[in-house]
């Protein structure tokens, strides 16, 4: 198949796609922050530089976009029609190198979370799986499910017990006896 752009135009697309600082990458961080958690960011002293590292708490966050990292959802799926060979060996190059660097990091004790680009969409759910990854059992901790704001002291659960949060089988918050939402 004939690409549609000319060759600068498709070198310009590709010269703009970022590797750092990217949306999920800030969504994630501004979540992370905002449940309490310092953490840095890309340092070179860890395999793969995973992108957030929370040291005091041996716990690294790394964040994929889908298509780059071939992610099974509808996005990672995609396979370019022009180059093929080419993109090919790229992403499985990259799902390799993705699988070492998640082995080292675990096997030199660190705890890995692997958040991707499609799971950002839905930040109730982001914000969910981070509090489960983050916080410890036992923990106390001010947890809101509300994205920017903080829950009055009433509706935030004081303590998680086996990691969990008040989840109903479908997967939405359970209202609270005056009728609010936790989420």
């Amino acid at each position: 198949m004939v690409d549609v752009l000319s060759p600068s135009q498709r070198a310009r697309n590709m010269a703009a796609i970022k590797g750092r600082d990217t949306q999920p990458e800030i969504l994630v961080r501004k979540i992370v922050h905002s449940l309490g958690y310092r953490y840095r960011l890309s340092p070179r002293n860890l395999p793969g530089k995973p992108d957030i590292v929370l040291a005091k708490h041996r716990k690294v966050i790394l964040i994929h976009r889908c298509f780059w990292h071939v992610h099974s959802c509808r996005y990672g799926q995609v396979r370019p029609k022009t180059n093929e060979g080419f993109w090919e060996t790229k992403r499985t190059g990259n799902v390799a190198r993705d699988r070492k660097t998640e082995r080292m990091l675990k096997k030199a004790g660190w705890k890995v979370l692997t958040i991707w680009e499609c799971e950002t969409k839905i930040s109730v759910k982001l914000k969910t799986k981070l509090i489960r990854f983050l916080v410890k059992t036992g923990e106390r901790r001010d947890v809101s499910l509300n994205h920017g704001a903080a829950a009055p002291a009433a509706f935030v659960p004081a303590r998680i017990s086996n990691g969990t949060i008040p989840f109903d089988r479908l997967g939405s918050a359970r209202r609270t006896s005056i009728g609010r939402w936790l989420a």
